[in-house]
């Protein structure tokens, strides 16, 4: 879901890197060759932006994979069945909320995955949520997220390179974020892990995932079974999916849900602008992006700022659900600018020590790549959380939430657009 109250701004420069407003620092410098604390941890108990971590067994039925999660975050869960009374609220504040009740528990009966519903009943049952709230809450969550995500070319210790996912997830409801968590997947018991996702705890779908040799992002859940049978098979032989090219090959034949969709082997990334039926491609073994548009509607970016400023006053005052169509692409334009921007100076800084370089050569430092994704705007006040993720180890190598919303570092007013294209 996308900010209601964002002003307008340019990059930043990379020394201003935005803290969050509680003042706790990220887990950034954690070495990349030391697992994560588990979740009884007191050193990640004691870091707030620490994101908790849960083994999920598959070899368990599936009403039984996340009782432990659902047991430690039953107050939390239960606090959320008030965002069902807030979505309807927004989509019309006169609709009434009884009768609308009284039809989701005869209509809400399950997901399309039998698995992911049957997990849903245990969830259900472990925190005393009614099952059409975790329906609801499951299908309607695609439906309001914003996002940063895409792939970009990181040294590696030894002088190579390989490529790093990056991504934030941003949601205008702050109760969310006290349920982030991260899912490690096992097929038994002291197996190792083979896949691990950051989601919300009572959510079954994957919203950032990432196994052995590839890694899955969806801005929206796209064909949740596909991908959801893909990791937790156990009885059954995996389908081959080894190559980047079968990977995307797959999701954009397949008839979906609208979605962006990122896929990456560590070598290429691609970016899948996913319609139903058909699919735009675009793929970079060194940097690429992706926000809340299509890049084709990049060229009427005149027209959706010339309506960003007369009706960005109108918008400050609005819930994000209600704002303009302009305001949201502007917005996500303006993120996926900053971006570019960065590697763009990046690219020319290299070009000036070596006027023969060429973009495939260019690299950052895992330091960079983490400041990158927590500097304003890629993440802003509506970031829940950002992770970067290591496909071709099948790892996710950082990660960090926000517990309370970033503070804007001082940016300009739709009106003062003077920090454009500065460095940074």
């Amino acid at each position: 879901m996308v900010p209601s109250t964002r002003s307008k701004t340019g990059d930043l420069p990379e020394s201003s890197s935005s803290r969050p407003v509680d003042g706790h620092q990220d887990h950034s410098q954690q070495s990349r060759t030391k697992a994560y604390p588990s979740v009884d941890s007191p050193k990640r108990q004691k870091d707030p932006s620490a994101i908790p971590i849960y083994t999920i067994d598959l070899s368990l039925p599936p009403e039984k994979r996340y009782v432990e999660l659902a047991s430690d975050f039953t107050a939390q869960i239960q606090d959320l069945t008030g965002l069902f009374d807030e979505v309807v609220h927004d989509l019309g504040p006169r609709i009434p909320i009884r009768p609308v009740c009284a039809l989701a528990r005869v209509l809400l009966r399950g997901l399309h995955s039998r698995e992911e519903t049957d997990e849903l009943r245990g969830i259900s049952k472990t925190a005393g949520v009614e099952l059409y709230l975790l329906f609801c809450f499951n299908t309607l969550l695609d439906l309001f997220m914003g996002c940063t995500s895409g792939g970009v070319r990181v040294q590696n210790e030894d002088d190579g390179s390989h490529m790093l996912h990056f991504r934030t997830l941003d949601w205008g409801m702050d109760s969310l974020r006290k349920v982030i968590v991260q899912l490690n997947f096992v097929r038994k018991p002291g197996d190792e892990v083979f896949a691990s996702s950051i989601t919300y705890a009572g959510y079954t779908g994957i919203l950032t995932g990432v196994s052995h040799l590839r890694a899955l992002i969806l801005s929206e859940e796209e064909d949740a079974e596909a991908i959801h049978n893909e990791k937790t098979r156990t009885k059954q032989t995996p389908r081959s999916l080894s190559r980047l090219e079968d990977i995307v090959l797959q999701f954009s034949s397949k008839t979906t849900t609208a979605a962006y969709i990122i896929v990456s082997d560590g070598e290429t990334t691609s970016v899948i602008e996913k319609d139903r039926v058909t699919a735009e491609v675009r793929t970079s073994s060194s940097f690429v992006v992706a926000t809340n548009h299509d890049e084709a509607s990049e060229e009427n970016r005149d027209d959706y700022q010339s309506n960003f400023t007369q009706g960005f006053e109108t918008a400050r005052n609005l819930d994000s659900m209600h704002l303009s169509q302009d305001y949201i692409l502007d917005e996500s334009m303006d993120r996926k600018d900053c971006m570019v921007r960065r590697w763009k100076r990046v690219c020319q800084s290299s070009r000036r020590r070596d006027p023969e370089a060429k973009e495939e050569d260019v690299a950052i430092t895992e330091k960079q790549l983490v400041k990158w994704t927590t500097t304003w705007p890629t993440a802003n006040e509506c970031t829940h959380y950002a992770a970067i993720l290591d496909p071709a180890k099948g790892e996710i190598f950082w990660s960090r939430r926000w517990m309370r919303p970033m503070k804007p570092p001082g940016c300009l007013l739709v009106s003062d657009r003077t920090t454009e294209g500065q460095g940074g």
